[in-house]
């Protein structure tokens, strides 16, 4: 039976829910007196079991019920506790592309209603493809961003934290690479648009301030290693 996607989730009760903790949490095969809560009647308990083994999570053996390595694999990636997707922080690939001479570096620009609500302005990036080395996944994603493959040399890895007035908090481990491209245009794309900008101004902060302080990290010519980038917006 094929895999559920991870990062969707295959239960819709919270009956489906205790299941699936009873079997991760007991090893080996668990009867259904023992799975079955006092309080639920048998059709309804029979009636979300045959569910999880309909989606592959449960299996029926001779002595009760095992989970199967998909319910364990999805577990797994999720809270064991409370069944839902843990919040940890996002690989997220950020490129510095600069002109040839330096003097420009491009941009990309929120087309999405994100702008009003996050940051405008921020550096080519794309998620970390899962399964996909790090190296494959930002020659990929430069590829998909600009339309060529430009040579790639690794900066580091960073964190960044953006804590929001109203407690949202976007948390990402970025790895960051420099390119450098001739000028020209990008592949149009429906969510943002890349641009050249001068570089002396975005080191000034004109576009918007998390930028101009990797950028100024980058100045300095340390590796981006380690270093943490902690913003309150």
């Amino acid at each position: 039976m094929k895999q559920p996607r991870l990062e969707e989730s295959p239960i819709d009760h919270h009956i489906q829910a205790h299941i699936l903790k009873k079997l991760f949490t007991e090893a080996g095969v668990v009867s259904f007196n023992a799975l079955k809560p006092d309080d639920v009647q048998n059709s309804l308990f029979m009636y979300h079991m045959k569910k999880l083994e309909g989606r592959g999570l449960v299996e029926r053996v001779d002595e009760g019920f095992v989970l199967t390595a998909n319910g364990a694999r999805w577990i797994n990636y999720v809270s064991p506790e409370k069944l839902k997707p843990r919040l940890i922080p996002r690989v997220l690939i950020k490129f510095f592309i600069f002109s040839p001479d330096k003097t420009k570096i491009v941009l990309s620009r929120r087309r999405s209603a994100a702008a009003e609500h996050m940051n405008n302005y921020l550096l080519p990036s794309g998620l970390q493809k899962y399964g996909v080395s790090m190296d494959d996944s930002a020659q990929a994603l430069v590829l998909s961003l600009t339309g060529k493959e430009p040579e790639l040399k690794s900066l580091g890895i960073h964190e960044t934290i953006f804590r929001y007035s109203d407690e949202y908090i976007h948390h990402a481990l970025s790895p960051a690479f420099e390119a450098t491209l001739d000028e020209g245009s990008f592949p149009e794309d429906e969510h943002y648009e890349l641009f050249w900008a001068s570089y002396e101004e975005v080191l000034a902060g004109k576009y918007d301030p998390s930028i101009a302080e990797f950028v100024r990290w980058y100045e300095t010519g340390e590796s981006f290693n380690g270093k943490t980038f902690d913003f309150t917006t």
